[in-house]
Protein backbone atom coordinates (compact mmCIF):
# COMPACT_ATOMS: atom_id res chain seq x y z
CA UNK A 1 0.00 0.00 0.00
CA UNK A 2 1.84 2.97 -1.21
CA UNK A 3 0.94 6.50 -0.58
CA UNK A 4 -0.46 8.56 -3.33
CA UNK A 5 0.52 12.59 -3.66
CA UNK A 6 -0.77 15.04 -5.98
CA UNK A 7 1.59 18.14 -5.98
CA UNK A 8 0.24 21.20 -6.83
CA UNK A 9 2.34 23.44 -9.80
CA UNK A 10 2.19 26.33 -8.06
CA UNK A 11 5.30 28.22 -8.60
CA UNK A 12 3.86 31.33 -7.42
CA UNK A 13 5.01 33.44 -4.47
CA UNK A 14 3.21 36.06 -2.23
CA UNK A 15 2.48 39.06 -3.78
CA UNK A 16 3.86 41.77 -1.66
CA UNK A 17 2.91 44.97 -2.30
CA UNK A 18 5.00 47.61 0.29
CA UNK A 19 4.47 51.58 0.75
CA UNK A 20 6.63 53.48 2.09
CA UNK A 21 5.83 57.08 3.44
CA UNK A 22 8.30 59.43 4.83
CA UNK A 23 8.74 62.95 6.42
CA UNK A 24 11.79 64.77 6.45
CA UNK A 25 13.42 66.63 9.20
CA UNK A 26 13.56 70.46 9.30
CA UNK A 27 15.62 72.52 11.96
CA UNK A 28 14.34 76.24 12.50
CA UNK A 29 17.24 77.71 15.11
CA UNK A 30 16.56 81.17 16.23
CA UNK A 31 19.01 83.23 19.01
CA UNK A 32 16.84 81.18 21.82
CA UNK A 33 15.05 78.29 20.42
CA UNK A 34 15.92 75.65 18.08
CA UNK A 35 12.82 73.44 16.85
CA UNK A 36 13.70 69.89 15.52
CA UNK A 37 11.11 67.71 13.24
CA UNK A 38 11.85 63.88 13.70
CA UNK A 39 12.14 62.37 10.16
CA UNK A 40 9.48 59.21 10.36
CA UNK A 41 8.92 56.25 7.78
CA UNK A 42 5.82 54.11 8.12
CA UNK A 43 5.60 50.89 6.04
CA UNK A 44 2.48 49.46 4.84
CA UNK A 45 2.89 45.58 3.62
CA UNK A 46 0.04 44.04 1.84
CA UNK A 47 -0.05 40.56 0.70
CA UNK A 48 -2.37 39.42 -2.28
CA UNK A 49 -3.14 35.64 -2.95
CA UNK A 50 -2.06 33.69 -5.58
CA UNK A 51 -5.15 32.57 -7.86
CA UNK A 52 -3.61 29.21 -8.48
CA UNK A 53 -4.07 28.15 -5.19
CA UNK A 54 -7.65 29.37 -5.05
CA UNK A 55 -8.64 25.99 -6.23
CA UNK A 56 -7.74 24.13 -3.11
CA UNK A 57 -10.95 22.61 -1.25
CA UNK A 58 -8.84 21.01 1.51
CA UNK A 59 -8.82 20.57 4.91
CA UNK A 60 -5.77 21.18 7.72
CA UNK A 61 -2.94 18.60 7.55
CA UNK A 62 -3.64 18.31 11.28
CA UNK A 63 -6.62 16.80 10.55
CA UNK A 64 -8.00 13.75 12.20
CA UNK A 65 -9.37 10.96 9.70
CA UNK A 66 -11.49 8.17 11.42
CA UNK A 67 -10.23 4.52 10.43
CA UNK A 68 -12.85 1.74 10.40
CA UNK A 69 -11.18 0.74 13.68
CA UNK A 70 -12.10 3.38 15.24
CA UNK A 71 -9.02 5.39 15.76
CA UNK A 72 -7.61 8.29 14.02
CA UNK A 73 -5.27 9.02 12.02
CA UNK A 74 -3.48 12.80 10.40
CA UNK A 75 -4.35 13.41 7.42
CA UNK A 76 -1.47 13.82 5.91
CA UNK A 77 0.01 9.81 7.37
CA UNK A 78 -3.09 8.35 5.09
CA UNK A 79 -2.61 6.20 2.23
CA UNK A 80 -4.63 4.91 -0.81
CA UNK A 81 -6.64 1.96 0.04
CA UNK A 82 -6.60 2.69 4.17
CA UNK A 83 -10.10 2.19 4.70
CA UNK A 84 -11.51 4.73 6.89
CA UNK A 85 -15.37 5.68 8.07
CA UNK A 86 -17.61 7.51 5.55
CA UNK A 87 -21.59 8.43 5.43
CA UNK A 88 -24.00 6.52 3.49
CA UNK A 89 -27.20 6.81 3.17
CA UNK A 90 -27.80 8.40 7.25
CA UNK A 91 -25.75 5.36 8.54
CA UNK A 92 -22.05 5.06 9.43
CA UNK A 93 -19.45 2.31 7.68
CA UNK A 94 -16.08 1.86 6.03
CA UNK A 95 -14.83 2.74 3.02
CA UNK A 96 -11.69 2.38 1.01
CA UNK A 97 -9.66 5.79 0.23
CA UNK A 98 -9.19 5.82 -3.63
CA UNK A 99 -7.28 8.84 -4.18
CA UNK A 100 -5.13 11.52 -2.27
CA UNK A 101 -5.28 14.82 -3.62
CA UNK A 102 -2.12 17.22 -1.59
CA UNK A 103 -1.50 20.52 -2.51
CA UNK A 104 2.20 21.35 -0.40
CA UNK A 105 3.47 24.47 1.16
CA UNK A 106 0.58 26.42 -0.50
CA UNK A 107 2.13 30.04 -0.37
CA UNK A 108 -1.24 31.85 0.99
CA UNK A 109 -4.52 30.10 1.38
CA UNK A 110 -7.30 30.90 3.62
CA UNK A 111 -8.62 28.39 6.13
CA UNK A 112 -11.97 28.15 8.27
CA UNK A 113 -12.35 26.75 11.87
CA UNK A 114 -15.59 25.84 12.91
CA UNK A 115 -15.63 25.06 16.75
CA UNK A 116 -18.85 23.13 17.71
CA UNK A 117 -19.38 21.67 21.59
CA UNK A 118 -17.09 18.64 20.94
CA UNK A 119 -14.35 19.25 18.55
CA UNK A 120 -13.67 21.64 15.55
CA UNK A 121 -12.58 21.42 11.89
CA UNK A 122 -10.16 23.32 10.35
CA UNK A 123 -11.12 23.49 6.03
CA UNK A 124 -10.91 25.53 3.09
CA UNK A 125 -13.78 27.88 2.61
CA UNK A 126 -15.09 26.41 -0.62
CA UNK A 127 -15.05 22.47 0.98
CA UNK A 128 -18.38 21.00 1.52
CA UNK A 129 -19.85 19.46 4.92
CA UNK A 130 -23.23 18.13 5.90
CA UNK A 131 -25.03 20.83 7.88
CA UNK A 132 -28.84 21.61 9.26
CA UNK A 133 -28.96 25.32 9.35
CA UNK A 134 -30.77 26.55 12.73
CA UNK A 135 -34.37 26.50 12.74
CA UNK A 136 -34.72 24.28 9.47
CA UNK A 137 -35.51 20.04 9.34
CA UNK A 138 -33.99 19.63 6.03
CA UNK A 139 -30.00 18.23 5.78
CA UNK A 140 -27.89 19.72 3.25
CA UNK A 141 -24.08 20.13 1.85
CA UNK A 142 -22.84 23.77 2.22
CA UNK A 143 -19.75 25.03 1.71
CA UNK A 144 -17.85 25.75 4.92
CA UNK A 145 -17.82 29.70 4.18
CA UNK A 146 -21.65 29.74 4.33
CA UNK A 147 -21.98 27.83 7.84
CA UNK A 148 -23.35 29.93 10.90
CA UNK A 149 -22.73 29.86 14.34
CA UNK A 150 -26.29 27.92 15.84
CA UNK A 151 -25.97 25.67 12.30
CA UNK A 152 -25.85 21.70 13.23
CA UNK A 153 -22.97 19.69 11.73
CA UNK A 154 -23.41 15.66 12.21
CA UNK A 155 -21.25 13.98 14.35
CA UNK A 156 -19.98 10.18 14.09
CA UNK A 157 -20.14 8.57 17.62
CA UNK A 158 -19.79 5.14 18.05
CA UNK A 159 -21.08 4.82 14.40
CA UNK A 160 -24.07 6.41 15.52
CA UNK A 161 -25.01 10.12 13.67
CA UNK A 162 -25.86 12.58 16.38
CA UNK A 163 -26.07 16.44 15.84
CA UNK A 164 -23.26 19.37 17.17
CA UNK A 165 -23.98 23.02 17.13
CA UNK A 166 -21.44 25.42 15.54
CA UNK A 167 -20.53 28.06 18.66
CA UNK A 168 -17.70 29.82 17.32
CA UNK A 169 -16.89 30.40 14.05
CA UNK A 170 -12.82 31.33 13.15
CA UNK A 171 -11.03 32.48 9.62
CA UNK A 172 -7.49 32.83 9.10
CA UNK A 173 -4.90 33.01 6.12
CA UNK A 174 -2.34 30.76 6.33
CA UNK A 175 1.38 30.96 4.59
CA UNK A 176 3.33 28.31 3.23
CA UNK A 177 0.74 25.68 4.54
CA UNK A 178 -0.15 21.93 3.29
CA UNK A 179 -3.77 20.41 2.79
CA UNK A 180 -5.26 17.50 1.88
CA UNK A 181 -8.67 16.06 1.01
CA UNK A 182 -9.13 12.36 -0.18
CA UNK A 183 -12.02 11.00 -2.23
CA UNK A 184 -14.01 7.54 -1.34
CA UNK A 185 -16.88 6.17 -3.09
CA UNK A 186 -19.69 7.44 -0.96
CA UNK A 187 -18.00 11.07 -1.39
CA UNK A 188 -17.67 11.37 1.90
CA UNK A 189 -15.26 11.12 4.83
CA UNK A 190 -15.59 11.26 8.65
CA UNK A 191 -12.92 13.96 9.77
CA UNK A 192 -12.15 15.09 13.30
CA UNK A 193 -15.44 13.01 14.23
CA UNK A 194 -17.83 15.51 11.31
CA UNK A 195 -19.42 14.27 8.57
CA UNK A 196 -17.92 16.04 5.81
CA UNK A 197 -18.27 15.83 1.63
CA UNK A 198 -14.90 15.13 -0.36
CA UNK A 199 -15.58 17.92 -3.02
CA UNK A 200 -15.93 21.50 -3.58
CA UNK A 201 -16.63 24.39 -6.12
CA UNK A 202 -19.83 22.97 -7.37
CA UNK A 203 -23.11 21.12 -4.72
CA UNK A 204 -22.13 17.68 -3.58
CA UNK A 205 -24.94 15.97 -5.05
CA UNK A 206 -23.57 17.86 -8.62
CA UNK A 207 -19.77 16.93 -7.74
CA UNK A 208 -21.10 13.00 -6.87
CA UNK A 209 -22.72 12.27 -10.04
CA UNK A 210 -19.84 14.21 -12.13
CA UNK A 211 -16.94 12.10 -10.55
CA UNK A 212 -19.07 8.80 -10.30
CA UNK A 213 -17.12 6.95 -13.34
CA UNK A 214 -13.69 8.31 -12.13
CA UNK A 215 -14.39 6.88 -8.71
CA UNK A 216 -15.68 3.52 -10.19
CA UNK A 217 -12.38 3.64 -12.38
CA UNK A 218 -10.23 4.26 -9.07
CA UNK A 219 -11.98 1.90 -7.41
CA UNK A 220 -10.90 -0.95 -9.30
CA UNK A 221 -7.79 0.07 -9.08
CA UNK A 222 -7.34 -0.19 -5.34
CA UNK A 223 -9.42 -3.34 -5.64
CA UNK A 224 -7.13 -4.89 -7.58
CA UNK A 225 -4.01 -3.66 -5.61
CA UNK A 226 -3.00 -1.77 -9.17
CA UNK A 227 -1.48 1.43 -6.84
CA UNK A 228 0.76 2.38 -9.26
CA UNK A 229 -1.63 2.82 -11.97
CA UNK A 230 -3.75 4.71 -9.62
CA UNK A 231 -0.91 7.26 -9.05
CA UNK A 232 0.10 8.45 -13.02
CA UNK A 233 -3.88 8.09 -13.42
CA UNK A 234 -4.83 10.39 -10.57
CA UNK A 235 -1.51 12.78 -11.30
CA UNK A 236 -2.92 13.25 -15.09
CA UNK A 237 -6.60 13.94 -13.63
CA UNK A 238 -5.00 16.53 -11.58
CA UNK A 239 -2.70 17.80 -14.03
CA UNK A 240 -7.01 18.44 -15.95
CA UNK A 241 -8.57 19.63 -12.99
CA UNK A 242 -5.85 22.52 -12.41
CA UNK A 243 -5.66 23.65 -15.87
CA UNK A 244 -9.74 24.04 -15.93
CA UNK A 245 -9.32 25.90 -12.94
CA UNK A 246 -6.55 28.07 -14.54
CA UNK A 247 -9.17 28.48 -17.76
CA UNK A 248 -11.43 29.49 -15.44
CA UNK A 249 -9.51 32.25 -13.46
CA UNK A 250 -8.57 34.20 -16.75
CA UNK A 251 -11.97 33.35 -18.43
CA UNK A 252 -9.86 32.37 -21.53
CA UNK A 253 -13.02 30.70 -22.90
CA UNK A 254 -16.49 32.63 -22.56
CA UNK A 255 -18.45 29.02 -23.57
CA UNK A 256 -16.59 26.79 -20.45
CA UNK A 257 -17.02 29.93 -17.96
CA UNK A 258 -21.00 29.69 -18.63
CA UNK A 259 -20.75 26.47 -17.98
CA UNK A 260 -18.93 26.52 -14.92
CA UNK A 261 -21.27 29.05 -13.50
CA UNK A 262 -24.70 27.43 -14.81
CA UNK A 263 -23.68 24.03 -12.88
CA UNK A 264 -22.55 26.00 -10.03
CA UNK A 265 -26.73 27.00 -9.71
CA UNK A 266 -27.55 23.56 -9.09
Amino acid sequence: MIKFVILSPCEDKPVVTTTTTTTTTTTTTTTTTTTTTTTTTSTTTATTHCTCCDSCKCFSKNTNVTLEDGSYRSISRIHIGDRVLVSDRDRIKSSSVLAILTHLHVPIIDLINLYTTTTVLRLTPAHFLRVRKQYETDNTYIKASEATIGDYVFISSSFNIILDQIIRIERHTMINESVYTILTLEGTVVVNDLIASCYGTYSHSVMHVITKPVQWFFWLLVKFEFYQTAQWCSLFLTRLLEWYNHILNIRIHPYIYFLHESIKQF
